[in-house]
């Protein structure tokens, strides 16, 4: 994606926590790429910034030889996301 500027100035990437965790100010950066109006949004922000959490209802349950596959499958692209560091 960074090989292309195109592509790269037409995408928004974001973290799922990032949106649970700081869902006001992720809101705001996804208005701010799309060029949507925040007064416009202003409602359902408003809905949404309160209710987006982390689910509570699942914990994974992988042993540690799994979550060494894991790491070691997506570490590269994880970097990318800020984990791993």
């Amino acid at each position: 994606m960074n090989k292309n500027k195109e592509i790269a100035e037409s995408t928004m990437l974001l973290r799922y926590e990032d949106l649970t965790d700081q869902s006001e100010v992720t809101i705001d950066k996804i208005l701010d790429f799309t060029e949507i109006s925040a007064e416009e949004f202003a409602s359902i922000k408003g809905d949404y910034k309160d209710k987006l959490r982390q689910p509570d209802y699942y914990e994974p349950s992988f042993s540690e030889e799994e979550i060494r596959i894991i790491k070691e499958y997506t570490k590269d692209i994880a970097r990318n996301f800020g984990y791993y560091n």
